[in-house]
């Protein structure tokens, strides 16, 4: 089963079921598509057209041209185009647009296998206060294929060392250094990626706080949720909220209440629906 986890400011989800398909700009980890672009090959391609094109240019002009002067400011020209090219081409550039172009193409849902993740429970669920929902992982939802950065559900592989993408590449491996790689430390979530693109996604006129950060809103069929876990630090009202949420949606959906174990770290289970 897949897990998400939510904090308690998302408590509006047991009204309207919709999750977030986040920009990769809006997660937490600064190293998102991180991987190191190595354009050696591509540069040392354009390098060697610009100067093949730039001689042929010089040696089409006639004779009485190609003065001492004309030809020192045609070198600085040269000179000029090599360096631009040398910057638009670098690996650094070059990842930082398609990062850009990737916030502008797709989001990301992110998931786990794990309802009881103690560290998640505090990082990403309000220190226990919010709320976890499981979800059936053979449904369609997570296995939609489309045109564009549209693609089933991958798991999300971990590392001391960022991965390289080459311009020899296909593209599969290409979009895992990209979108499903991440630091080691990392490990613990244990997370799996659904992307979508955004043309597939009926964006809702919904913002975060933060300014200019959209929000694409997904509503998550009712057949797909299977369980709903509550916090052990939550509150009553969100308790009330997720109970009410299975009779207000029709869901065939577990509510299970947690609590803290007295004589270990863990957690217990209480089914309340």
């Amino acid at each position: 089963m897949y897990y998400k986890y939510f904090g308690i400011e998302r408590i509006g989800f047991f009204d309207d079921l919709k999750v977030r398909f986040s920009q990769l700009s809006a997660l937490n980890d600064p190293f998102e598509v991180s991987a190191i672009i190595d354009s050696s090959d591509l540069l040392e391609d354009l390098l060697r057209d610009s100067k093949k094109k730039s001689t042929a240019d010089w040696n089409r002009l006639p004779l009485s041209y190609r003065t001492e002067q004309r030809e020192e400011e045609f070198r600085k020209k040269i000179k000029d185009e090599e360096k631009f090219i040398i910057e638009t081409a670098a690996g650094h550039t070059i990842g930082r647009n398609i990062k850009s172009a990737i916030d502008h193409s797709a989001g990301v849902f992110c998931v786990t296998t794990e309802a009881d993740n103690l560290l998640m429970w505090s990082h990403y669920s309000s220190n226990h206060r919010g709320f976890v929902i499981g979800m059936n992982p053979d449904h369609d939802f997570f296995h939609k294929k489309g045109p564009g950065f549209t693609f089933p559900i991958r798991k999300v592989s971990y590392s001391i060392l960022r991965g390289v993408c080459r311009r020899t590449d296909g593209r599969d491996k290409s979009l895992g250094s990209l979108l499903y790689e991440k630091s080691l430390p990392w490990a613990y979530e244990n997370e799996y990626r659904l992307v979508r693109g955004f043309r597939d996604i009926i964006p809702t006129p919904d913002f975060l706080k933060e300014p200019a950060i959209y929000m694409d809103l997904v509503k998550l069929p009712t057949d797909l949720i299977k369980k709903i876990y509550v916090g052990a630090h939550a509150s009553p009202d969100l308790t009330t909220m997720a109970v009410s949420s299975v009779k207000k949606h029709g869901l065939t959906a577990e509510v299970i209440q947690l609590h803290i174990e007295k004589e270990s770290y863990g957690l217990r289970e209480e089914r309340l629906v």
